[in-house]
C-alpha cells in the first residue's frame, strides 16, 4: 500500500463519455492535455487496463480550461483509507 503522506497530486481528471459511448478521463498538466483511455489493445490479463497520453492542448481545450478552476500545480495531498 502506498504511503499517502508522500503522494503528489499532479493533475485533476474529469470523466467524459465519447460520442460512441466510451468512457475516458481528461485533464491538464501545465500546458499539456492529459488523456486516460481504456487499453483496447490489451494482449493478456497482465496488460494495463488504461493508457496515459499527453497531447498538445488546442485553443478549444484552452477555452474549456478558462472556465474550470485552475489547478495550481503539483502538491502533496493527504488521503485517508
Amino acid at each position: 500500500m502506498p504511503d499517502f503522506n508522500t503522494m503528489l497530486k499532479a493533475a485533476g481528471l474529469w470523466r467524459r463519455t465519447s460520442a460512441k459511448g466510451n468512457e475516458y478521463f481528461v485533464g491538464r498538466l501545465g500546458g499539456e492535455k492529459v488523456l486516460l483511455l481504456e487499453n483496447r489493445d490489451k494482449q493478456s490479463d497482465a496488460g494495463p487496463t488504461r493508457n496515459l497520453f499527453f497531447a498538445e492542448a488546442t485553443a478549444k481545450d484552452s477555452a474549456k480550461a478558462a472556465n474550470t478552476p485552475p489547478d495550481t500545480g503539483v502538491r502533496r495531498v493527504a488521503h485517508e483509507v
